[in-house]
């Protein structure tokens, strides 16, 4: 690449990242001997080309620019040397599609629609599209980008309401966010992959100067909130407790039935936590005196 060479993903013994040319760029896979050149055929070179990001197994993911200047992520198959286009459905021609991160049947990255921007997961198994909005994120600012998936975590980036880039931690298994945000980074935290449970990005110190990192998932798992207090106002109930998420919104679910799962639990409640985690929630018109038992529980949205 006489203009650059960017390694984007690795897997094992194989790298993959896109190089420029003079021309455009052009996708890449390295496996440890020789380079393979990667191009989608519905690129445009002149708008961009190709790029490839993310590896797993036989499959590689990525992104192209066609003809109309518009990207499209694509699955690339080793094995057959055939390419697959990933559109979001929720995407729109100016917005976009790109696929950066791969892990067994998951693919993740961003669309773009009239709003702004949101991360996505690509099952391969069911062909299906999930939107992650990370709550904190503003989607005029630049909204939520996901970057790479391991296991049941994606890591990525979101934007807030004065466009500073913050890292994310998605539990697929529990379907909560947190905050992954270098201590150094004043302005922005960038994670661009995961894998089993080490996260890597870059952050941006107070300077302007940009910094490499790596993190464990581990610290950033959801803290369980606590509840130090219940009392009552007439009919209403009132909970007290801290150790919860800062600025997350938390449901009050009911139950008569303790044993019930949760789906069929009844929301009593809803209130987003303060900047230090404490909270009091009201579950308005909660109590009732004819009915012997209720059963309470804090769910984070």
């Amino acid at each position: 690449g006489s203009d650059g060479t960017y390694p984007n993903g690795i897997s094992g013994n194989y790298i993959v990242g896109a190089y420029n040319d003079g021309t455009g760029f052009y996708g890449f896979f390295y496996d440890g001997t020789n380079y393979t050149t990667l191009n989608d055929p519905l690129s445009n070179l002149a708008n961009g080309g190709t790029r490839a990001e993310g590896i797993s197994g036989n499959y590689i993911t990525g992104y192209y620019w066609d003809g109309s200047g518009g990207s499209h992520g694509f699955l690339y198959n080793m094995t057959t040397s055939n390419y697959t286009t990933l559109d979001d459905p929720s995407a729109i021609t100016s917005g976009g599609t790109q696929a950066y991160g791969i892990s067994g049947n998951y693919i993740v990255g961003y669309y773009g629609d009239a709003a702004g921007s949101h991360g996505f997961l690509y099952a391969m198994s069911t062909s299906h599209y999930t939107t992650l909005n990370d709550p904190l994120s503003d989607e005029s600012q630049g909204g939520t980008i996901a970057s790479g998936v391991s296991g049941n975590l994606i890591a990525g980036n979101y934007y807030d309401t004065n466009g500073e880039s913050h890292g994310f931690l998605y539990n697929m298994a529990t379907l909560s966010y947190a905050n992954l945000d270098d201590p150094l980074g004043s302005d922005g935290t960038f994670p661009f992959g995961i894998d089993d449970g080490k996260i890597v990005g870059s952050y941006t110190d107070s300077n302007g100067n940009s910094h490499s990192f790596e993190a464990a998932s581990t610290p950033f798992s959801i803290p369980p909130p606590a509840i130090t207090g219940i009392s009552l106002s007439g009919t209403n109930l009132v909970l007290n407790g801290s150790s919860g998420l800062s600025n997350r919104t938390y449901y009050t679910l009911m139950s008569t039935n303790v044993s019930l799962p949760l789906n069929q639990w009844s929301p009593a409640a809803t209130n987003t936590l303060g900047a230090d985690g404490n909270f009091t929630i009201t579950a308005t018109n909660a109590v009732n005196r004819n009915v012997p038992q209720r059963f309470y529980i804090l769910q984070l949205q």
